[in-house]
């Protein structure tokens, strides 16, 4: 190759800096991993995905090397002699030379974020049976994130096949995100009370187990969720459904008088909500977050035992009482936002659905997550202000978008001018048509510039991700057309 032309890869997320180089790696069908002590879990993910990225011919055999330092990896047709060596100002590093790939990193996610680079790194040369070939460009890539908490958020309804909840977690996992939120719309069978899932609509948690090891062998944790005050139908507003006073009246006490929200005044309720948590817990295993969900608790203190009650009190109480449970078990409670907002001190485009509940903002333990969620926002002027709100009563707080692109670049945006911790991606009942959108809204969390990627290059990554057979399993939408 002339020296003077030097060959480049689109990487996604892109990466903090990347210093292409003169001279490619050609390699055959086969590669060897040298490392040392890895989750076997991260291991059975790397040569799934190596094969998938090599067109269903690559191997990538993985042998342990004494001397490798932790969280270091060499990729090579050969025993490395030069080791890797982390940087402490970056998360990871990539450097392609003809000796192979070097991977370096500050911990085990860092170490699979720079696999999902690497694997970007590589195109075939020739594919012809017998005489596969492929080649990667000298580079060398020194990368970070510019939020520490990137996290999508994914509903699974009674409509929703599992087969686009796997490839959202692959998506998110592949773009560099830390935390997947998954929230169950009576989909899923608890112990605790059979109400709480729609009969012939709902899953087994032996079902759900391979998705929390996909997401976790893709780098991520799974937060738990469960609504704890509105939303406590586990159905939405639209269409009426409840689904467990549709199945069983004699459940009403557990609710305010119209369904929507939990009755705190009620002792059964807390026991239910508490059982609840402890199943989620064990299901999605080890984290240090559980979202409580609180968002447009429009019912709330309104039967006749709860209306003698201090509003701001007894949500204080309720949710400082389970963020003190979860403290014991190593986790923060994240709650959304909205509720904590009186609607005659925010205007539009700021949404505020608090009746006495704000005034509770003060006496929450300082250690709960605030999610907040503002869906009309498109200037990022607008996007600091609730979460500043937050932020300056000493809360962390992580700003959620939606599926509009404007409100998904402008929050990312407010997120970073003020340092919040983070961003959660919601998809709600969008989630097909978001799969396009997830690349975008994952590589400005990582810190790359506001530019969209387009469906052809998701479409790239996701039939490596996930490949297909059929028509049916194929792309992120069951249609083709949209009616």
């Amino acid at each position: 190759m002339d020296g003077t032309h030097l060959l480049t890869r689109t990487i996604y997320p892109q990466p903090y800096s990347a210093e292409w180089q003169p001279g490619t790696y050609e390699f055959g069908g086969h590669l060897t991993m040298y490392t040392g002590p890895n989750d076997p879990l991260m291991i059975r993910t790397m040569q799934e995905l190596w094969r998938n990225f090599t067109m269903g011919v690559g191997t990538l055999s993985v042998k342990t090397h004494d001397c490798m330092p932790p969280f270091c990896a060499v990729l090579s047709h050969d025993v490395p002699a030069d080791l890797p060596v982390a940087d402490p100002d970056y998360a990871y590093t990539v450097h392609v030379t003809n000796k192979g790939f070097h991977l370096a990193a500050r911990d085990a996610t860092g170490l699979l974020h720079a696999f999902f680079t690497t694997l970007q790194l590589v195109l075939p040369s020739s594919l012809e049976a017998g005489q596969e070939r492929f080649v990667a460009p000298h580079v060398m890539i020194q990368d970070r994130p510019a939020l520490t908490f990137r996290g999508i958020h994914l509903c699974i309804f009674p409509e929703t096949h599992l087969e686009i909840i796997e490839k959202a977690i692959k998506l998110a996992g592949f773009m560099k995100c830390t935390h997947v939120v998954l929230e169950f719309w009576g989909t899923l069978k608890f112990d605790a009370l059979p109400e709480l899932h729609w009969p012939g609509r709902s899953y087994a948690k032996d079902e759900i187990r391979p998705l929390i090891d996909l997401a976790r062998g893709m780098g991520m944790q799974v937060v738990p969720f469960f609504n704890h005050l509105g939303h406590a139908s586990l159905s939405r507003e639209r269409f009426g459904r409840h689904v467990l006073l549709d199945q069983n009246p004699r459940l009403s006490l557990l609710f305010e008088p119209d369904g929507w929200t939990w009755c705190l005044s009620n002792p059964d309720t807390l026991a239910l909500l508490k059982a609840v948590r402890d199943e989620l817990i064990e299901l999605c295993g080890p984290g240090d977050l559980f979202h409580l969900g609180c968002d447009e608790p429009y019912s709330y203190l309104t039967c006749d035992t709860c209306r003698r009650r201090d509003g701001a009190r007894v949500f204080a109480d309720f949710i400082n009482g389970i963020a003190a449970e979860m403290k014991e078990q190593g986790r923060r409670v994240m709650i959304w936002g909205d509720a904590l907002l009186r609607p005659s001190d925010w205007q539009p485009p700021i949404c505020a659905t608090g009746r006495d509940i704000p005034d509770a903002l003060s006496l929450l333990d300082r250690d709960i997550v605030i999610a907040d969620w503002q869906y009309s926002i498109h200037d990022p002027k607008d996007a600091t202000r609730t979460p500043k709100h937050f932020m300056d009563m000493g809360f962390d707080t992580v700003l959620c978008p939606w599926h509009v692109w404007p409100n998904v670049r402008a929050l990312n945006a407010g997120a970073k001018s003020i340092g919040a911790m983070g961003v959660l991606a919601t998809t709600w009942h969008h989630l097909p048509e978001y799969i396009g959108l997830l690349p975008s809204s994952a590589s400005l969390m990582w810190g790359a510039p506001e530019g969209r990627i387009r469906h052809t290059e998701t479409a790239a990554i996701l039939r490596k991700l996930v490949p297909a057979r059929s028509y049916e399993h194929a792309g992120w939408n069951l249609r083709e057309v949209d009616w």
